[in-house]
């Protein structure tokens, strides 16, 4: 007997049904990412996405990744220059002016966190 079988008489009927309701949700999430991933898998060794093969060879980056960069960074944008994909990921400084305040952002975009600690108030300001 698992551990849900054996807990699961000790809770409300309703309560039990949403939470069996919520884990075949999980369990079909779980299976379609794993079909995606299958897939992926299948199609960088068939050869038909070279850019991805060609990244996940870089030591740290997997398939998983290299599907993710190819197709949400570099599919629909186009980069100039190297400072154009490190501002675009926030991994290279922005500078951002407003009124007499010229700065240059850490954290590459103004909407960052880094940006929101510098825009808040201090504590003693509030």
């Amino acid at each position: 007997m698992g551990w849900w079988t054996q807990h699961a008489v000790r809770l409300l009927p309703g309560l039990r049904a949403e939470i069996e309701r919520e884990f075949e949700r999980l369990s079909l999430v779980a299976r379609q990412i794993r079909a995606l991933e299958t897939l992926q898998q299948h199609q960088v060794r068939s050869g038909a996405q070279p850019a991805i093969a060609l990244l996940a060879r870089l030591a740290g980056i997997g398939t998983g990744s290299a599907w993710t960069l190819v197709k949400e960074l570099f599919g629909w944008r186009r980069f100039h220059n190297r400072r154009e994909l490190a501002g675009c990921l926030g991994l290279a400084p922005t500078p951002y002016a407003s009124g007499t305040s010229d700065v240059e952002l850490p954290g590459g975009h103004p909407n960052s966190s880094t940006f929101g600690q510098l825009n808040s108030p201090t504590p003693a300001a509030r």
